[in-house]
């Protein structure tokens, strides 16, 4: 077989390939602070500006600067500057070119290692014109060299990264846009931020920030590691450590956890590479998402000798761990996610309705289960909080034959088991969950639609039986549709429902 040599490619159409990876402005931010601290900076400041109608998004930092081989690598897809997989941030040499053009048409940086003032520029329009992969390197002009002592200081090293015409912001309100960022930056550099290193935005400070509320009372519920063999598809076998943290988050009331944005979304896994964030939020296929692990957290740290494994792509944004790890990682949190579950569920769960019985609508919707358009049953171990049942076990799913604990009706008897729930009063109408043939149904008692409707017309059957008719409806159309990617807006609609049915009974 024989190759040619020549498979340049089109540097136009790749440019504008490369321009729209799905990067997000923030995380895109984040990959140039990467470089700035994989370059031992102590300092980084980054400003963002209107300047003659254009957004100018500059990163400063005092970091150790790069030299002319050094900065030449720099701006180019793929570069072949020498990286330690164990603590340095980038990865693919690909960062500080892809978040640049993500952001804007022109990156300009300006560094100093050792004297001399370099610069470097890339230019979308100018490698579109030429048609080929192109940028200027060499000496900082005089202007730029008082600009960069007057940034940085006159006799250190250092790097300036300036991004101008800046097109591809998703959020053209400045003011919104450095909020955002701000917080992105104290989570996603938390740790660096702790360790002394400073991230200054816009003149301000940026303070690290914890999703695990470990300062504001969070419950540390496990911290374990464990070692683990890999083999990596271009070299040898890595063993190296896994940390898992795992923390309950305090219950603040209502309106506190939705200040505090504790809910669905925060809940899973936050991973961390070489103690820098790369994922938040994930449930990594282990568990399924639900109101009951709300208050569930944990951090997974990790080194980036494992960046194959854990299946991390060069945004650092996305992860997919091979099976290996997912079912290690399974093993020792699934245990856990079912106590953690179980002791909030019982926070949640209560026994003030036992007045009220629901088992004349439950005898009614399991008659004609035939004719009703279910969820489909899942495994004990999934309805539990996880996707793998417990050490490979193969029992059989006995999820409905369990005794009740909250004086509801058995769950043995029916399909459907309405449950009685302290959801809060800004809470949701209903919660439900699918537990392996058997869906259950929280009602939620603080809410004005079950008090209007339960509770005023207990005597009503007709009645009581038509509106939990109606919730089971709603409640199977959710668990029928509810995936990872649509979560998200469902819950939105059941807040918005809530919402207004709260205005309009109150």
């Amino acid at each position: 077989m024989f190759f040619t040599t020549g498979n340049t490619p089109n540097a136009a159409k790749l440019m504008d390939s490369l321009r729209f990876l799905g990067y997000n402005n923030y995380s895109a931010i984040c990959d140039i602070v990467d470089n700035s601290f994989d370059a031992e900076a102590k300092n980084v400041k980054i400003f963002i500006n209107q300047v003659g109608g254009d957004a100018v998004i500059s990163i400063i930092d005092d970091g150790i600067g790069m030299d002319e081989p050094t900065l030449d690598q720099a701006l180019k897809l793929g570069s072949l500057t020498d990286r330690n997989s164990a603590a340095d941030l980038g990865r693919y040499g690909m960062g500080l070119v892809t978040a640049g053009l993500s952001l804007a048409k022109r990156t300009n940086v300006l560094t100093r290692n050792n004297g001399s003032v370099l610069k470097s520029v890339t230019d979308v329009d100018e490698v579109k014109r030429r048609n080929e992969f192109c940028k200027f390197l060499g000496k900082a002009e005089n202007d730029e060299v008082a600009t960069f002592n007057k940034l940085v200081s006159p006799k250190s090293t250092g790097t300036i990264v300036e991004l101008t015409e800046c097109d591809n912001l998703r959020n053209t309100n400045l003011s919104i846009f450095r909020s955002t960022l701000r917080g992105k930056l104290g989570q996603t550099f938390r740790y660096f931020l702790l360790s002394g290193k400073k991230i200054f935005l816009n003149g301000e400070l940026v303070e690290p920030r914890d999703p695990l509320m470990l300062e504001e009372g969070s419950e540390l519920y496990s911290d374990e590691r464990f070692e683990i063999a890999v083999k990596h598809s271009d070299g040898p076998e890595v063993t190296d450590q896994i940390r898992i943290r795992i923390v309950v988050l305090p219950d603040f009331g209502a309106d506190g956890n939705k200040q505090r944005k504790i809910g669905m979304r925060g809940q899973g896994f936050y991973i961390l590479r070489n103690n820098r964030e790369i994922a938040e939020g994930q449930t990594l296929g282990i568990f399924t998402r639900h109101n009951d692990l709300n208050r569930f957290r944990a951090e997974i740290f990790f080194s980036g000798a494992f960046d194959e494994a854990m299946g991390v792509n060069f945004t650092k944004r996305e992860v997919d761990p091979n099976q290996a790890i997912t079912d290690k990682i399974n093993d020792l949190v699934q245990g856990q996610l079912r106590t953690i579950r179980s002791r909030i569920k019982s926070e949640r769960v209560t026994a003030e309705d036992s007045e009220i019985t629901h088992d004349e609508s439950e005898k009614l919707i399991n008659a004609k289960s035939h004719l009703l358009i279910r969820p489909k049953a899942k495994r004990a171990a999934a309805s539990n909080g996880g996707a793998h049942s417990n050490g490979g076990s193969k029992s059989k799913d006995r999820t409905h034959a369990e005794k009740p604990t909250d004086g509801s009706s058995a769950p043995g008897k029916y399909n459907v088991q309405f449950q009685a729930a302290k959801l809060g009063k800004n809470g949701p109408i209903y919660e439900a969950e699918q537990v392996g043939r058997l869906t259950v149904i929280q009602w939620n008692i603080e809410h004005p639609f079950y008090e209007r409707f339960i509770l005023e017309r207990k005597d009503d059957r007709t009645l009581r039986t038509s509106v939990d008719f109606l919730i089971y409806s709603m409640a199977t159309a959710e668990l029928t549709t509810l995936n990872e990617e649509n979560y998200e807006m469902i819950q939105n609609i059941k807040t918005v429902m809530s919402s207004n049915m709260r205005s309009l009974l109150s």
